[in-house]
């Protein structure tokens, strides 16, 4: 089971500043995720890959991976560590990275469970062009390793008693209206409370046992399945799980929505106090639970 205060100290350490690449607090937080990783008993790896910065000078990116090896078909499970300028991203994506280690640790624990390998993956870059789980699906298709299904856990800490059309800013409304009526409606009269899982129609079969999971624990949830990798609607695209739907390997993203109703969405409000714990508890457990099903 999933630890909250695990979860909170995890969150408590990485947004005490913002994870920009580059930072010196960027690389520390690389070294609290692979520790952690390496004391659960992973194999842990560099995945280093060269972006250049908005001066044209060439810099260098970490993906940190973290293994499993049972079998060919894996599982993987990722969440962004980066961040914009200027905010602790707690909800955006602290609290991504939070689940990911404490799902990490209960898998460990339950190894015995697996079917599959389980890679799981700190993926750098993500505020700035999606560019780490570029280079990592490049990788994987010249490798042409079987990645069975992709998770990635985007912005997963925030609610709010408000429905969203009271947060959502109006030019947005408009946007989604107009592209998806039926489903805009649907969104924007809901309480701020639940979570979405966007997904491909290849892990049409996957979501929707973690979906059964969420209903089980009493989480909301609202699915979603692209059938043009999320082309129809480009906020479902916002996060890394779009380059695995790009060259067709199985994935979803798992969100609270990010912008689309946290108001502190890229600012320095987006602090630890504003994480609804039992809520990100939740979540997390549906997911470890799907993946040891």
């Amino acid at each position: 089971m999933v630890s909250i205060e695990n979860l909170k100290r995890h969150i408590e350490f990485l947004a005490k500043n913002s994870r920009v690449p580059g930072t010196e607090y960027h690389k520390e937080c690389q070294y609290y995720i692979k520790i952690l990783l390496e004391n659960y008993g992973y194999e842990v790896e560099d995945f280093v890959f060269p972006y250049y910065d908005f001066y044209g000078h060439k810099k260098y990116g970490n993906n940190i991976i973290g293994k499993i090896e049972c079998g060919k078909d894996i599982i993987l499970l990722g969440a962004h560590y980066d961040t914009a300028i200027g905010t602790p991203g707690a909800d955006d994506n602290a609290s991504g990275v939070s689940a990911l280690l404490e799902i990490a640790r209960c898998i460990k624990e339950s190894k015995e469970k697996l079917n599959c390998s389980i890679w799981i993956v700190a993926f750098d870059l993500e505020e700035y062009g999606f560019i780490g789980s570029h280079y990592l699906v490049e990788h994987i298709k010249c490798q042409n390793i079987k990645v069975k299904q992709s998770i990635v856990l985007e912005s997963i800490g925030y609610t709010s008693n408000k429905k969203v059309y009271e947060i959502l800013p109006g030019k947005i409304k408009i946007k989604m209206l107009l592209k998806r009526p039926l489903i805009a409606v649907r969104y924007l009269t809901m309480k701020s409370d639940f979570v979405v899982i966007a997904g491909d129609n290849s892990s049409r079969n996957f979501v929707n046992i973690l979906k059964r999971n969420m209903d089980n624990l009493g989480l909301k949830n609202l699915v979603y399945i692209t059938k043009n990798r999320g082309i129809e609607l480009p906020q479902v695209r916002l996060s890394d799980h779009r380059n695995f739907w790009d060259n067709d390997i199985p994935s979803i993203m798992v969100t609270d929505t990010a912008f689309m109703r946290n108001p502190n969405y890229h600012k320095k409000t987006d602090t630890i106090e504003t994480i609804d714990f039992d809520f990100l508890e939740k979540i997390a457990n549906s997911i470890l639970y799907t993946i040891l099903a």
